[in-house]
């Protein structure tokens, strides 16, 4: 387990095995978090101090338990695990471990639970619908009664959370998918009230965009994507209504299931850049001058309402998204350079630019080709 120092520095490993921590959770109060881990050969949850110190194991089986998530007054611990055979099922324990209690029977799978802000709820996801093609998002009384599907829908909805104030909850969904292989690969945000009601996608993107979790005041989720066919899963962030993208992570690596710490100041994730998986924390904030690096945005031209893609980091660009623009944009080997293809009036045109002050200069005019059409590949030498 590592943790990543705001202040720039290398990451600190923070426990030292070769096998796989995950999913990690902060308890309410921030002094804590718990997390999954293979170490005694079974997938077990385990605890302990945001520094590293004091691990404690506190599911002790012969079957696989994780998932964890604390209640919001930090006194229980909602997990899934399926020890008793019939299918993975949620749990419920004090946060020292004892007391652990079933809360779901069925012959399905039941997973990644989480409580409601107030306490009283646990949304998760099911495939106990025979008539879906994967999970769905349920909610029930945090005493195990009242279970009710929410999305009823013939497709995957998986990782729910609920916003702060309670009334949204945010999830995974490839319902948007045409064909069941377009499904298997195209995973959208999604964001609904807590009755199932107000469906709304966030992201509407190609790729797998999954495992949200809102910021503690409400405006951003977190979340990690990855392309189409499934590599370069880095951690993003985003407003509330799905607007400015945000690049966090940068790796070779998979980066996912990101949470924010309960002041916002931080994010942890799990990431397999050493080899196993391991948990990592880091900033909320970018450094002074990252801006806009990474940055999706959607621009949408009130005309036509032709939605279109701009990446861009440049500090002084005269590129500005005073028309429609449809951007592919291809970064350097040393992600110091940028090119992309920017839509004129009459046609489409191919600029280059220096990441920084300097603005993007114009190469060549490509009026005839289609811009979406276009690839790019830096050779070997440049920057």
């Amino acid at each position: 387990m590592i943790t990543d120092q705001t202040d720039g520095s290398e990451p600190i490993r923070l426990t030292h095995n070769n096998v796989d921590d995950r999913l990690p959770n902060f308890s309410p109060d921030g002094s804590k978090i718990v997390f999954d881990s293979t170490r005694d050969g079974h997938n077990a949850i385990y605890i302990m101090n945001i520094d590293g110190s004091k691990e404690t194991r506190l599911t002790n089986n012969k079957v696989n338990d994780g998932q964890a998530a604390f209640s919001p007054d930090g006194s229980k611990i909602v997990f899934s695990s399926d020890r008793d055979g019939d299918g993975r099922e949620i749990y419920i324990m004090k946060s020292d471990g004892t007391g652990q209690t079933r809360l779901t029977h069925n012959n399905a799978n039941d997973g990644l639970p989480n409580f409601s802000p107030d306490g009283s709820k646990i949304v998760f996801n099911s495939s106990r619908d025979i008539n879906a093609d994967g999970d769905e998002i349920y909610i029930m009384n945090a005493d195990g009664s009242g279970e009710e599907n929410l999305t009823k829908a013939q497709y995957t909805d998986a990782g729910p959370a609920f916003s702060p104030d309670g009334y949204k909850i945010v999830f995974g969904s490839n319902r948007d998918g045409k064909t069941h292989d377009e499904r298997q690969n195209n995973y959208d945000i999604y964001i609904m009230n807590i009755d199932g009601s107000g469906l709304v996608n966030l992201t509407n993107g190609d790729g797998v965009y999954a495992n949200p979790e809102f910021s503690p005041d409400g405006t951003k989720i977190v979340f990690d994507y990855a392309k189409i066919d499934g590599t370069d899963r880095e951690i993003y962030m985003m407003n509330v209504n799905g607007s400015n993208k945000i690049r966090l992570t940068n790796n070779n690596a998979d980066d996912s299931h990101p949470v924010f710490s309960p002041d916002g100041s931080k994010i942890a994730f799990n990431s397999n850049r050493d080899g196993n998986w391991k948990i990592y924390i880091m900033n909320t904030q970018l450094k002074e001058g990252e801006e806009d690096m990474n940055l999706d945005k959607i621009y949408k031209d009130g005309s036509t309402g032709i939605g279109v893609r701009f990446i861009q980091k440049v500090l002084n660009a005269d590129i500005k998204p005073t028309v429609p623009l449809a951007v592919d944009g291809v970064w350097s080997p040393k992600m110091d350079a940028i090119v992309l293809v920017y839509q004129k009036k009459y046609g489409l045109s191919q600029y280059a630019g220096d990441i920084g002050p300097n603005t993007m200069q114009q190469m060549i005019d490509l009026y005839p080709k289609i811009w979406n059409n276009i690839e790019y590949l830096w050779s070997i030498g440049i920057r």
